[in-house]
């Protein structure tokens, strides 16, 4: 029996995850100019409250001084976390990835649902997936390789056999 598993909960989490990196990335982009807005507000609402209005006693540099810093430092804050935030949940690296599995899955469900085995084989042969992959898997253990660790490096290199093995197998019936 073929399971065919379900894509949906995890195309949803893909897109909110998206949807939540562009909207840090924005703030994080948008901080500096909503602190040089909210700088150049609070000067003008001391210049017009001192200046023009003379309401309540003035403002004195030390506390205009004060509380520039304090925009300052909340844009600064806000930017830095905002940006942080969104490089720790966007990794580029897992989205490829599951949009790949989201292709081999779509192919999977064509083919539960009548398409034609050998042209499934023939579009895997033409487009090198097992080569590409089998490439990736090989950098993968020799970058292992490099930080030492040779147990990952050496399940990797097996893994790189057998994808190469694999390739060779579905690409022997060309059309």
């Amino acid at each position: 029996m073929i399971s065919t598993g379900d894509p949906v909960d995890h195309r949803l989490s893909q897109k909110t995850r998206r949807t939540v990196v562009r909207k840090l990335r924005t703030t994080g982009d948008l901080a500096a100019p909503l602190t040089a807005v909210a700088l150049f507000t609070l000067a003008a609402v001391v210049a017009i409250d001192d200046g023009i209005l003379h309401r309540g006693p003035q403002t004195s540099l030390m506390d205009f001084m004060l509380r520039s810093f304090a925009i300052c430092g909340i844009g600064i804050v806000l930017q830095k976390v905002a940006i942080f935030s969104a490089d720790v949940i966007d990794t580029a690296e897992s989205e490829a990835a599951a949009d790949a599995a989201l292709v081999f899955h779509h192919l999977r469900e064509d083919l539960i649902n009548g398409a034609d085995p050998d042209r499934i084989r023939e579009a895997l042969a033409s487009a090198n997936v097992g080569s590409a992959f089998s490439a990736l898997t090989a950098d993968l253990a020799a970058l292992y390789s490099l930080t030492g660790d040779d147990d990952s490096a050496e399940e990797l290199r097996k893994a790189t056999a057998k994808l190469r093995d694999a390739d060779q197998d579905i690409a022997l019936r060309r059309y």
